[in-house]
């Protein structure tokens, strides 16, 4: 028997939450911390690692309250991020500025060069990411900080996904060199891979702007998978988080990836995870270079087999910016929906509000609503954004798996969206675990 601490960051808060291995779940608490958006860019979104951290310790102080259970029993911290939300440090791994969220899209001429120059390189690399390198993805949105940021240049050392800095952060890690990095992480949204040498050869992205020169080496480390131990808990964190020092950390990784644990996923099964985007999770015994998908990755999900990750840019934060046009919020607004039947609104969403993720890999895409009249509610137009949004996830992956799950976890767990996704034709219903499963053992 053992009581760990769980640690999802989402796009708003971070939940901490203490499991019982023999109990399950005993209670869960959140810090909130701001997303910074700009009206005059809606591609820009930012988030501070001290925001991140303050409401960290604020969640876990809440949850271990509500538990009813000492600090010094927790014998573990495991935790998940948001992804790719990278942020550039400087040599004592001190941020030079805020993360570019995953949701930042400012970076799309610069993932566009580095499609374009993978393929007239021929690459390997590209063709497990699906072909196209996104703008929401870590090398493309460390060129544009630098190209952007001259004066920090110099002090440039490294950079890191949310899951590598959150932990280096909790072990008291100060060398940038000293950091294992998340193969989940840089698997999917760096072109790493074991197979292929690790990260694309210096040559390469020296071609697509001479302002990586040197980076491979900066981003060099231990790359694990999230049955490995990134380091133990600092005495000051552990005073922070009011928790025993020397606790391991495992090898943190993608939120959605984790969810797909929770929610039981086995070989050849989708998991469908809703939130202010969707990532739907696959894992699969064989690789399969799949066109339009977000990486092909050997221990990203499961240490032991390949995930594939595909998704939407957008779904929560579409129901939620309809809901704020009309002055209300998505729970008040969803209510008497169970009633509605199949299209009866005559609306047709394209829910391309934040681009597109998957299969089309394209940030320039925008929403459209066909159909509108003079009775045309915003319910009306939440309905068909659900619709939209359930409509376009099986497309992603019919061809590759035989069964499909469909889980709803944090602010989105809300049964309406989640009966809509599960009654898509071929689309095999699944219930929430009565208690957590258990994720991997260490070896």
């Amino acid at each position: 028997m053992a009581i760990i601490a769980g640690v999802d960051f989402g796009t708003l808060n971070v939940r901490v939450s203490i499991v019982d291995s023999g109990r399950g779940l005993l209670a869960s608490a959140i810090g909130e911390y701001p997303l910074h958006r700009r009206r005059e860019d809606p591609e820009y979104a930012t988030q501070s690692h001290a925001d991140h951290m303050k409401a960290l310790a604020t969640a876990a102080h809440g949850a271990l309250q509500k538990a009813g259970v000492p600090g010094t029993e927790i014998e573990a911290i495991a935790l998940d991020t948001t992804g790719s939300s990278v942020i550039p440090v400087d040599k004592n791994m001190q941020p030079l500025d805020d993360y570019y969220l995953w949701c930042d899209h400012r970076a799309k001429s610069e993932a566009a060069e580095i499609t374009a120059i993978a393929h007239r390189e021929e690459l390997p690399a590209i063709e497990w990411c699906g072909g196209v390198y996104s703008s929401e993805w870590g090398f493309a949105k460390l060129l544009h900080w630098l190209r952007h940021n001259p004066a920090e240049r110099e002090a440039f050392a490294s950079a890191f996904e949310h899951c590598d800095m959150v932990a280096a952060t909790l072990c008291g890690i100060t060398d940038p060199r000293s950091v294992k990095r998340s193969v989940c992480a840089m698997g999917h949204k760096w072109l790493w891979n074991a197979s292929l040498g690790g990260l694309p050869p210096e040559d390469f992205l020296v071609k697509v702007d001479p302002l990586l020169a040197g980076v491979r080496e900066k981003l060099a480390g231990h790359y694990a998978t999230s049955d490995q131990i990134a380091g133990n808990l600092s005495p000051q964190w552990a005073e922070k988080l009011g928790l025993r020092a020397g606790i391991p950390i495992p090898v943190g990784a993608f939120d959605a990836h984790w969810d797909a644990i929770g929610a039981g996923c086995r070989c050849e099964d989708v998991v469908n995870v809703i939130g202010t985007s969707t990532c739907i999770i696959g894992i699969t015994p064989s690789v399969n270079l799949v066109p339009g998908v977000c990486g092909v990755v050997a221990g990203s999900v499961h240490p032991k087999q390949t995930g594939i990750e595909a998704g939407l840019s957008a779904v929560g934060d579409i129901f939620n910016a309809i809901a704020t046009r009309a002055g209300t919020d998505v729970e008040i607004l969803s209510q008497g929906l169970d009633s509605n039947r199949a299209g009866q609104t005559g609306l047709l969403r394209m829910t391309w509000d934040n681009g597109d993720r998957t299969v089309l890999v394209n940030p320039n895409l925008r929403g459209v609503t066909l159909g509108w009249n003079l009775q045309t509610t915003a319910q009306d137009e939440l309905f068909a954004a659900i619709e939209g949004t359930a409509f376009h996830t099986p497309r992603h992956s019919r061809s590759h798996v035989r069964t499909r799950r469909y889980h709803s976890p944090g602010h989105q767990r809300r049964r309406h969206p989640a009966e809509k996704y599960s009654s898509q034709p071929g689309v095999r219903k699944y219930s929430w675990p009565s208690r957590p499963r258990a994720k991997f053992q260490r070896h």
